[in-house]
């Protein structure tokens, strides 16, 4: 009965004070009480059971029960007396009825004893849980703030890192733009280098088809082309003429490798003694374009036409362009009378 009325699990107690009363009827009255479904060790030992668990608990209450758990500790005792007691009087027969009468009168108090300190610490369970409670949800409140304050950290850090990785990113994203600048300044480069060897190239080449141009242009042909006029003077009888015309057959060359050409261009006899020889030089000028042409023309009179007597001398120099025609006119007078007319056009084209 003490174990059912102490039961720690409120369902295995007694419901109701008046079932504990009917079960105190029961035993007065020698009937099998209802707590009796259990036996007598097993009953002691729950009650045992209970009453350390509620030791426990005190002693788990910061000492707040160390008192109450001796009183509790004391009720089972005379609780467990009592019952013992109890179950030898029932069993001695009615010399002890009144042994046992007294026996249930003290588990009766002990199961009130029992109840009270129960209630107590029950109480004090209670004020020791809310403390614990207290205690836990304070620590858990901790906890929480501590774990806030790491994710603030870690929000921060990730923060931080996302600065990092933008700032990376940046940074990554003007090398690449450099490199970029960098590959499209060497392309440029190379295609620059490109256009000025091609340029050089084509340059060179029309370097050189300029030089050879130069070169021919440079390389000139002097043509004379007119008629000579003589005549002796005789003193008696008809004075002699000859007309002839003048055809340089030979080729008149000048160039930057032979810049003077010096030849007789014309030689004729009237009478059998009077001879005129005309002499030319052409001297290619600085421009490698005009030539200066010189000319000079002899009248010899003698005995023949192989005389060396020489009469009279007239000279003429004209600078002669590219591509152009000078007309020459030398009249030669000799004292005696005898006298020449020399009438030519010289022509300066490219070979």
């Amino acid at each position: 009965m003490i174990a059912r009325a102490t039961a720690h699990d409120p369902d295995q107690r007694y419901r109701t004070p008046k079932e504990f009363a009917e079960d105190l009827r029961a035993v007065q009255a020698r009937r099998m009480p209802a707590a009796m479904r259990q036996t007598i060790s097993r009953r002691v030992g729950g009650s045992l059971l209970a009453m350390v668990l509620v030791a426990a608990l005190g002693v788990g209450g910061l000492g707040l029960m160390n008192a109450n758990a001796a009183r509790i500790q004391a009720a089972a005792m005379q609780a467990v007396t009592a019952t013992w007691l109890a179950g030898q009087a029932t069993h001695v027969g009615t010399e002890r009825t009144a042994l046992a009468r007294t026996s249930i009168a003290i588990a009766v108090e002990a199961t009130a004893s029992a109840n009270a300190a129960w209630a107590t610490g029950t109480a004090l369970a209670a004020t020791v849980g809310a403390n614990s409670t207290a205690t836990a949800v304070a620590e858990t409140q901790t906890a929480l703030a501590h774990q806030a304050e790491t994710a603030s950290a870690i929000a921060a850090e990730q923060t931080a890192f996302a600065h990092q990785t933008e700032t990376a990113s940046a940074i990554m994203a003007a090398q690449n733009e450099a490199d970029r600048a960098a590959t499209m300044t060497a392309e440029a480069r190379r295609q620059a280098a490109d256009r000025a060897a091609t340029m050089t190239a084509e340059a060179k080449a029309a370097e050189a088809r300029r030089q050879e141009e130069e070169l021919a242009r440079s390389v000139r042909r002097i043509t004379l082309v007119g008629d000579i006029y003589i005549e002796d003077d005789e003193t008696f009888g008809s004075n002699e003429k000859g007309s002839f015309a003048i055809a340089y057959n030979e080729e008149i060359v000048v160039s930057p490798d032979a810049p003077t050409y010096n030849t007789q261009a014309f030689s004729k006899c009237v009478g059998g003694e009077v001879r005129v020889e005309l002499y030319l030089t052409a001297q290619l000028q600085p421009d490698h374009r005009s030539v200066e042409v010189s000319t000079r023309a002899l009248l010899f009179e003698g005995t023949s036409c192989n005389t060396n007597k020489l009469r009279r001398e007239e000279s003429l120099t004209a600078i002669v362009g590219e591509s152009a025609t000078v007309n020459y006119f030398i009249p030669v007078y000799a004292p005696a009378g005898d006298f020449s007319k020399l009438n030519f056009d010289v022509t300066n084209n490219q070979r």
